[in-house]
C-alpha cells in the first residue's frame, strides 16, 4: 500500500514531464535555430535552374562533384528549402524546411504537381577549406556536399548537378 502511494505520483510527475518536453522540443528547437542562423546569409535557389543557388549577390553552379565532409569549412550560408522541380529544373513549389525536412518532404508529396520530376532538399552553404568562396563554395543537397562555381568561371567543375528522381506518384 505505501509502495502504491509513492509510485503513483511519482509516475504521474515523470508522465507530466516527459508531455511537457515533448510538446516544448519544438519550441526549443525552433528558437536554437533562429539563433544559429540569424548571422548567416540567407542563399536562393535560382527558380528557373535549381541546379544554381545564389550567395553573396553572385550565382553558383552546383556541380556534380561531391565533397568528403573533412573538406568542409566553416558554415557561411542556408537555404533551408525543399523543392518540387520538373523535368526542366525548374521549381514547381518550394516550402522552407522546419526542424523536420523529412515531414517537409511528407507534406509536399501529398499535394504534388503532375509534372513534378524531383523532390529536393537544400540545406546549407559553407566554405571548402584551402578555397576562396569567391572561387567555390560547397552546398549541401539532400544532405550531401556538392561543390559549387560561379556561372561564368574557367572552373573544370562545370558538369551540373544530377537530380535524382523520389518515387513522386
Amino acid at each position: 500500500m505505501k509502495t502504491k502511494k509513492i509510485l503513483i505520483p511519482l509516475l504521474a510527475v515523470l508522465f507530466c514531464t516527459l508531455v511537457i518536453g515533448y510538446f516544448a522540443k519544438d519550441t526549443i528547437i525552433k528558437k536554437v535555430m533562429h539563433y544559429q542562423i540569424k548571422d548567416k546569409i540567407v542563399c536562393k535557389v535560382n527558380a528557373k535552374n535549381a541546379t544554381q543557388i545564389s550567395y553573396k549577390e553572385v550565382m553558383y553552379q552546383i556541380s556534380n562533384v561531391s565533397l568528403d565532409p573533412s573538406k568542409i569549412g566553416g558554415w557561411n550560408g542556408v537555404i533551408n528549402q525543399v523543392a518540387v522541380i520538373d523535368k526542366n529544373n525548374c521549381i514547381l513549389e518550394q516550402k522552407e524546411t522546419d526542424s523536420s525536412a523529412q515531414l517537409t518532404i511528407k507534406n509536399i508529396k501529398k499535394d504534388i504537381p503532375k509534372d513534378a520530376k524531383f523532390i529536393v532538399s537544400f540545406q546549407s552553404v559553407c566554405s571548402i577549406k584551402g578555397t576562396d568562396t569567391k572561387d567555390a563554395i560547397a552546398v549541401q543537397v539532400n544532405n550531401k556536399f556538392y561543390k559549387a562555381v560561379p556561372v561564368g568561371s574557367a572552373s573544370t567543375d562545370k558538369t551540373d548537378i544530377k537530380l535524382f528522381t523520389e518515387e513522386l506518384h
